[in-house]
């Protein structure tokens, strides 16, 4: 379902990366740039963990299939090579693999995308209180206007991130809640084998890691984008001329009006629905531990 919603949404998504680039080009201060290259290093640092997470549930599984001579399958499907454990072996390690690499792809664009907004954010931040603390000396429309151009980018990326994201991620929230609720009660309620485990706790950190990065940064964007009027406020802008009061103006009214992206329309994504979902999966596991 994802895939196919990434499909839908493709032309849209292709535009990220000039918006992106029109953004980085404003990245010239050297303060400026260290918050660009931090930005850059937490991204990869997410994308390194999520691997080492997706990857070690794989391998956990394919050494409960080497332990156990086949018993505990790698992926528990059907498939056409049931007869021959060496051809299965080798086709659901190729899947594996597989499913990794199009979770990553699928998965992480949102949070990598809101983790560079929030650092575009905080760059322009700077630039407007550098104004206000007189690095120029007397601000003209034609000092603010890259300014006005700068916001309107990264507000034109989180346009694009709503219209593409709330839909996915209704998908993967729904179903991450679900198998969150079915892991947690798995470990807590069955005696289960060293292999299947590991391999159980590794998918419980993999699906909470999955929600809870966007959720996180996302929450952030709202905070960064009321850091930035009150930035915009704190630019000496009352003593500029007409044209320069009302870009700030503007900026200020679009940074304090900038609404929540809700998944499927419903659910906000933020950290209390994050919060919510942990809370039902342990709810749902000692409800289900108590009954049986």
């Amino acid at each position: 379902m994802q895939c196919y919603l990434m499909v839908l949404v493709r032309k849209k998504l292709l535009q990220l990366e000039n918006y992106f680039h029109i953004l980085d080009e404003n990245v010239i201060a050297p303060e400026d740039q260290v918050l660009a290259k931090n930005a850059r290093e937490k991204g990869q640092k997410i994308l390194k963990f999520f691997f080492t997470v997706t990857i070690s549930a794989v391998y956990s599984r394919i050494s409960g299939f080497l332990f156990t001579s086949g018993k505990v399958q790698i992926i528990p499907l059907w498939s056409p090579f049931g007869k021959y454990i060496v051809i299965k072996f080798l086709y659901d390690c190729i899947a594996g693999h597989l499913i990794i690499l199009q979770t990553i792809a699928s998965d992480m664009y949102p949070p990598i995308c809101f983790l560079l907004l929030n650092a575009h954010l905080k760059i322009l931040s700077q630039q407007l209180l550098r104004i206000g603390a007189g690095d120029l000396e007397c601000p003209t429309q034609s000092s603010i206007a890259p300014f006005v151009e700068y916001h309107i980018a990264i507000l034109k990326i989180y346009e694009i991130l709503d219209a593409t994201v709330s839909k996915m991620f209704f998908v993967e929230l729904l179903i991450a809640s679900i198998l969150l609720c079915i892991s947690t009660t798995s470990v807590l309620s069955n005696s289960m084998e060293l292999s299947e485990l590991m391999f159980t706790v590794a998918f419980t950190f993999a699906l909470m890691f999955q929600i809870l990065p966007i959720c996180v940064l996302a929450h952030q964007f709202q905070s960064f984008s009321e850091n930035l009027a009150d930035a915009a406020y704190g630019s000496n802008w009352p003593d500029q001329d007409r044209a320069f009061r009302h870009s700030i103006l503007l900026i200020m009214h679009r940074s304090q009006n900038c609404k929540l992206i809700l998944a499927g329309g419903i659910v906000p994504i933020n950290l209390p629905t994050f919060l919510t979902i942990l809370r039902c999966a342990y709810s749902f596991s000692a409800i289900y531990s108590m009954m049986n």
